[in-house]
């Protein structure tokens, strides 16, 4: 049923044997492990919550599904099925060629076009389920997950994560792009600390997107290969049906690009968001080229321009003029901290929301976040300021081991107030608490490497 109805999800469940778990005394984790089709209904609140969590949280939960299983699920024939008793299978199958209650004993009809379309769709879920663990280990199994991905014209949603994937590069990119077909509605890729993708990847991504496409989010924060030439060949071919666009470019080579942006944002856009955190050759000028463009049916404004280079006040009266005359935004956020131009924020109080759904935030550099000005500095000198021969990525990870005392590739809160209380002594544990809180985005106790990026930039 879950192969033919849309509105049900599919789930998969592998598990070692405990023979095999007591073989020889070997022990082997018992753990199930679980492949979906979609998000859960916990990962799909912490995906609403933070953008990418609940995706990476999917990844994470099917990373040790059998590969072997994996392989098998994209050549799988429901025809060739088996089951405990075989009255189970051929009534199965004749439901699934929709039989009848009265035919449901018959033997089926093994060229109903109805398995073709349900093996299609199966090996599109698994092709998705296991394409992340397919870039560490099986690459050579790529081109037939993008081609099973294609297939599936059934299929509406395409969600990719790839966060930190170190070997992920444009040829990983193009796969991706190749799996993605003209029925797509909903496209999310995740390449969130993936250092190795270029512009050439970005502009042969940029070729794929449907004509029809109406969400599309997609985050490249911290790549430095990404400039202003490849964000230009991705901004022009924005399908002008999108409603949802949602990018995160932080730490990025990007200026002149946005303006491209500004000329080829979508008439029916209602939901923006744009992330260009730390990215310093960000100015006034393309800043203003965006405000200016805003589409007028926004109904949601999410601007992250944290550490860029804006700094005058016209920039940021040319965007309080915007967001007046936006008679359908109902929310809108604006980050500026670390930039020259936060002494003139309180202009963007001057818009009225037009009813009480209307939420305004303006995140401030003396917020609860870092309550320590001295901590923040530190932290701010030792990424923006590497030593000699030091690549960012260097200055980031040294920067983490710094907290992570133990070397256990996670930060306690212990370890995190021992970092702090040698910076400043005056920092109370309810400070340290509430930073913790803050970075500990998935609430496990810990703070991995991917929380503690974010925290720092986001």
């Amino acid at each position: 049923v879950a192969v033919t109805k849309p509105r049900l999800l599919m789930d998969f469940v592998a598990a070692h044997k405990w023979a095999e778990w007591l073989k020889g005394g070997r022990k082997v984790d018992h753990t199930a492990s679980v492949i979906s089709d979609g998000l859960t209904p916990d990962q799909a609140k912490q995906e609403r919550e933070r953008l990418g969590q609940g995706l990476g949280m999917k990844v994470k939960h099917e990373k040790n599904f059998p590969m072997a299983l994996i392989e098998a699920g994209l050549t799988i024939d429901i025809r060739r099925s088996s089951a405990s008793m075989d009255i189970d299978r051929v009534r199965i199958l004749n439901s699934i060629a929709g039989k009848e209650r009265a035919e449901l004993d018959q033997t089926p009809d093994r060229a109903h076009p109805n398995y073709e379309r349900v093996n299609i769709g199966l090996h599109s879920l698994f092709a998705l389920a296991g394409w992340r663990q397919a870039v560490d280990s099986r690459p050579d199994l790529l081109q037939s997950m993008s081609e099973a991905v294609r297939r599936d014209k059934d299929r509406r949603i395409l969600s990719f994560s790839f966060q930190d994937c170190i070997s992920f590069d444009d040829n990983r990119l193009v796969e991706v792009a190749d799996a993605v077909h003209d029925k797509i509605q909903v496209l999310d890729l995740d390449l969130y600390l993936c250092r190795r993708v270029t512009d050439k990847g970005l502009e042969r991504f940029a070729t794929c997107l449907p004509a029809d496409l109406r969400v599309l989010q997609l985050n490249l924060s911290f790549d430095r290969n990404i400039t202003d030439e490849g964000f230009i060949a991705f901004a022009t071919r924005l399908p002008q049906s999108l409603q949802k666009l949602m990018l995160r470019f932080a730490n990025c080579n990007i200026n002149k690009g946005v303006e491209a942006l500004a000329s080829h944002l979508p008439s029916e856009l209602q939901v923006f968001h744009l992330a260009l955190n730390s990215c310093k050759s960000f100015g006034d000028a393309e800043f203003r080229e965006l405000a200016t463009a805003l589409p007028a049916k926004l109904r949601e404004l999410n601007l992250n321009l944290q550490g860029s280079s804006i700094r005058y006040l016209r920039s940021v009266q040319v965007l309080a003029e915007r967001v007046n005359e936006l008679q359908d935004l109902r929310k809108f956020e604006f980050n500026f901290r670390r930039t020259p131009a936060q002494e003139h924020e309180h202009l963007l109080e001057s818009w009225q929301p037009s009813d009480q759904a209307t939420q305004l935030r303006l995140v401030r550099q003396a917020s609860a976040e870092l309550e320590s000005d001295i901590v923040a500095d530190w932290l701010q000198h030792r990424i923006m300021a590497p030593q000699s021969g030091q690549s960012e990525a260097d200055v980031l990870f040294d920067t983490f081991k710094n907290f992570d005392k133990n070397g256990d590739g996670k930060i306690t809160a212990v370890e995190l107030e021992k970092v702090f209380r040698q910076l400043d002594t005056s920092m109370t544990s309810d400070q340290v608490a509430t930073l913790f809180a803050k970075a500990d985005q998935n609430r496990d106790g810990v703070i991995d490497y991917r929380e503690f990026v974010e925290w720092l930039f986001e």
